[in-house]
């Protein structure tokens, strides 16, 4: 039976996706997937990426891990938004299928290090070599060739992604049940896992060496009174110091630059690597205080506090059980590094090199007439562009008279639907609604309950009281910053709360500087739960309204401790 709050209209001119949802699709339960992918999808990315996105996870558990509840989701899109779709495990297979996973998780839990080393290593050196490859020199045969590896590699790291996730996340949830036998709750817990290094965390740590070199090298002011980044970056190349700073950037940019301005699954977002706006802007609100925070000393109270956290849940473990929880501990402690390395291999990393490919073979179709600019490439499909490819290889002649009459009104005419997509308000969720959520995974990371559903089906409306996940304990009244895209993040200021849709890598640069942070998406194993955590700051996450309800500017109190966010009435 269909939830009778679904409305459902196919749009026609919305033809560049295969996977869309469709009214057949309906009797399934899908949820718009705001946490990954809050704006409409290009055509690239939903031909692309969305494919490889639920192949890894489909993948992953018929072939590497067969959980018991799930084969994974499908990922379609409708009105150009992202929509998940849970496929559950039937009954009658899930006990056979235990066995297998029980097998593997055992397998997992013994060889972890040897097991995560060998895929991280594999996707370095797979983005590595990608940034060697001299598109601009190949010849058409090459380009296309070039074109099915990329394929290939984003489609591995998909499945190197999910197969990591699912020991990660079952052990996690084991984890938690093991405390809860104990009298440790899982905000208490979550403390035993911050203060470790990650790749992420050492992309803060060397943002924050830059506000410091810019700091001891005098050129504060230079960067305070200059709001162009580019007018900045020509005024640094005209000093000794500037140009030694730039020195170091440039550096930053090629280790850590693979990190998508937006961080959402779409390649139509620049890098870092092309465009370091958002570092310039980033280390000149860290410029603004009235001396440079030491992020080393923060860091050094995280671990001291996490110390203090275990030794005191110690006591409330049996002293024949204490052995046991401390190896627990520490295969968690080793596993939890997973859930920010895998943004800065896979959803940043992966997602950038895609784009600058994308882009020099777009930059090749503008010197031959067929694209207009070199970004119209993500208003083909990827198959499409293969098409043109593999047309340009067999003869250049015909298939630039081809393309250069098809491709134009084409892209015209996606770009024009893509743009008017962005006006269209979508449902959270679609389909067979049900009336609870068991599924652990969505509940810790999509931050989808039962309480949610409820509060959508009945359209209860929440006054001055907020709810959501406790994200990060502590409790904090200040003024909020609503934000609803990266884009704006330069309005957040020092000793603010941040209020948002969601958060990603691409916001974790500002958590220094913020006092608290409240997300409409999300649960306890979401990105600005986990960041929050690492900076000690409180948060509550998953609310799926806060950025309707709470109005920029205005006085609130977060309590992370319970989940709560109220509206301070002056």
């Amino acid at each position: 039976m269909l939830n009778n709050q679904n409305s459902f209209h196919m749009e026609p001119t919305y033809d560049w996706d295969t996977k869309r949802i469709r009214r057949e699709d309906l009797n399934r339960f899908w949820f718009r997937d705001d946490l990954h992918t809050p704006y409409p999808v290009t055509p690239m990315a939903a031909s692309l990426f969305n494919r490889h996105h639920d192949w890894g996870y489909q993948y992953t558990s018929l072939n590497e891990f067969q959980h018991p509840k799930t084969y994974g989701i499908s990922v379609k899109t409708y009105m150009g938004r992202v929509y998940f779709g849970p496929i559950l495990v039937p009954e009658e297979e899930s006990e056979e299928r235990k066995k297998e996973f029980e097998k593997r998780l055992k397998y997992f839990s013994e060889n972890w290090d040897n097991i995560y080393s060998k895929y991280v290593s594999k996707m370095d050196n797979n983005l590595k070599r990608v940034l060697d490859w001299d598109i601009e020199n190949a010849s058409y045969s090459e380009i296309f060739d070039y074109l099915r590896e990329l394929e290939m590699i984003q489609r591995e790291h998909w499945v190197i992604h999910f197969t990591l996730m699912y020991p990660v996340y079952t052990f996690y949830l084991a984890f938690e049940e093991y405390c809860s036998n104990h009298g440790i709750d899982e905000q208490e817990f979550t403390q035993f896992l911050k203060g470790f290094s990650h790749k992420m965390k050492d992309t803060d740590k060397r943002l924050w060496d830059l506000t410091k070199l810019a700091w001891t090298k005098g050129l504060r002011e230079l960067f305070l009174e200059t709001d162009d980044p580019t007018e900045l970056l020509e005024k640094l190349e005209k000093t000794e110091n500037g140009k030694e700073w730039i020195k170091e950037l440039n550096d930053f940019l090629n280790e850590f630059g693979l990190r998508s301005q937006a961080a959402v699954f779409d390649y139509i977002y620049p890098s870092w690597k092309e465009d370091p706006t958002p570092v310039l802007t980033e280390i000149k609100n860290n410029l603004r205080k009235d001396q440079p925070l030491d992020i080393e000393e923060e860091w050094d109270k995280t671990v001291k506090s996490r110390e203090e956290s275990i030794k005191k849940a110690l006591k409330k473990i049996p002293e024949e059980e204490r052995d046991r929880f401390l190896k627990f501990l520490n295969l968690i402690q080793r596993m939890y590094i997973f859930n920010e390395d895998h943004n800065f291999y896979i959803e940043q990393g992966t997602t950038s090199i895609v784009r600058l490919v994308l882009l020099k073979v777009g930059k090749r179709l503008v010197d031959v007439g067929i694209l207009k600019n070199e970004e119209d490439v993500f208003f083909l499909t990827f198959q499409e562009l293969l098409w043109i490819i593999d047309d340009l290889s067999k003869d250049e002649k015909t298939g630039i008279f081809y393309w250069r009459l098809d491709a134009p009104p084409i892209i015209e005419d996606r770009k024009f639907t893509w743009k008017k997509l962005h006006e269209v308000e979508t449902p959270l969720f679609m389909g067979n609604v049900p009336d609870t959520i068991e599924d652990p995974i969505l509940i810790k990371i999509m931050g989808i309950t039962t309480d949610v559903l409820r509060r959508w089906k009945t359209k209860e409306e929440v006054a001055e009281v907020i709810r959501g996940f406790p994200g990060s304990p502590g409790v904090v009244e200040g003024t909020a910053r609503v934000v609803t895209s990266f884009s704006h993040l330069e309005r957040v200021k020092p000793g603010e709360i941040l209020v948002c849709p969601y958060t990603s890598p691409a916001w974790t640069a500002i958590f220094p500087r913020i006092k608290g942070v409240v997300t409409d998406s999300g649960g306890m194993l979401t990105h600005a739960a986990i960041t929050a955590r690492e900076y000690g700051i409180p948060a509550v996450v998953g609310t799926w309204n806060a950025t309707k309800k709470i109005k920029d500017g205005q006085k609130i109190r977060v309590d992370g401790d319970n989940g709560v966010v109220e509206i301070i009435k002056e």
